[in-house]
């Protein structure tokens, strides 16, 4: 059983990548810091068509735990991460 763990998720932590078309610049609004929310949802602030979104544990992104494109600026996980640092 699992105690008091939380799912790491920080700015500097998290492996997130957003390609945007026309170069705009990107602000990760959340999550930032710690949560215990296993199924986070991202959104970030930008001005672009389209969005990637890829979040691995690994740095080399060998084996990507999520991998989106969207056309919103935000993304709710649909499956539970495991605890620890992204």
């Amino acid at each position: 059983m699992m105690k008091n763990k939380k799912l790491e998720i920080s700015m500097v932590l998290i492996v997130v990548i957003l390609i945007i078309i026309l170069f705009n610049s990107i602000i990760l609004i959340g999550p930032s810091g710690d949560t215990i929310d296993r199924t986070p949802r991202f959104n970030w602030y930008g001005h672009s068509e389209k969005y990637n979104l890829i979040i691995d544990d690994d740095p080399e992104f060998k084996n990507p735990i999520i991998d989106v494109s969207l056309i919103r600026s935000d993304y709710e996980a649909s499956r539970n991460l495991d605890l620890g640092e992204y």
